[in-house]
Formats: C-alpha cells, structure tokens, sequence
C-alpha cells in the first residue's frame, strides 16, 4: 500500500478518489490497483480498475498551466487539470461570480508533474451548490490563471 485515501463510509451516494503519485522517477513502471477494506478488515482489490504508467523524462511538463475542467458544464462532478514543470506551493481555489471563496485546496512543495483534481459541487461544508458559472483559481509561486467552469443541475 502507496497511499490510504479517506473514504466516505457506506452510502448510496456516488464518490469519487483521486490520488497522485509525486515520487515517481524516470525509467520505471508503475501499477496502481484500488482496493478498499471493509468493517471487519477485509481487503477487495479491483483489478479490474488497475492502470500501469511508464514514467518517462517527456512526460513532465514544459510550462506551468491550468488545463480547465471536464466536463464543463458539469453536473455536479468536474475534474481539474492543471500542469508544473518544477516544485512549487499550489493553492486552487472555487469562487462564485461575486467572488465568494467556496472550496480550496493547498499542497505544499508540490512536485513537477499532471495533475486532476476532483471537485463535486460542494462547498466547505459539504452544502450542495446550485447551478451557475464558477471561477477555478490556480496560484503556483508567482503564477495565477483562472478559469470559468458552468454548473449545470
């Protein structure tokens, strides 16, 4: 095990997971597989869901970049993509058209690479929000770039 994500318990309601790997290197393969762990313990790996990636010295980007959302308009879930070329400081940030901070998130020291965001419509408190235009903010040392993403219910 990599990685132990917080998962949401047992609900009826769809979630989602991401996770990403910042100490890959060069020259080697990676395979990832999902697996949860039940109440009493028990492991469930879903090969099914398994991905293999070979990293190679191309696959980091050039360029720093906010990449947008997909879907977009989107209902309720969108993925956040966006590209660093070096270590940097990430704050991405939710606002309303009036400016409204809705939802963060802040990762420190961040390594160069891809990366997806997920981001389900809900604000800090976990409130659904209603349809409408948002701005996606993206602050990586001294850059910033923003988007528009439309939700649509």
């Amino acid at each position: 095990m990599i990685a132990n994500l917080e998962a949401a318990g047992t609900s009826s309601e769809t979630h989602y997971y991401s996770y990403t790997d910042t100490d890959v290197m060069s020259g080697y393969s990676y395979t990832y597989t999902l697996a949860d762990v039940d109440f009493a313990n028990k492991e469930i790996k879903h090969n099914d869901k398994s991905v293999t990636i070979i990293a190679t010295d191309n696959s980091l980007p050039k360029g720093f970049s906010l990449l947008g959302n997909m879907p977009n308009p989107f209902n309720p879930v969108t993925n956040i993509a966006y590209d660093l070329y070096d270590k940097m400081d990430v704050i991405i940030a939710i606002y309303t058209m009036d400016g409204r901070q809705v939802y963060a998130w802040s990762y420190q020291d961040q390594q160069a690479g891809h990366y997806n965001l997920i981001w389900n419509g809900r604000d800090f408190n976990g409130n659904s929000l209603s349809s409408g235009v948002y701005i996606c903010r993206i602050h990586a040392n001294e850059f910033v770039e923003s988007n528009k993403m439309l939700m649509l219910k």
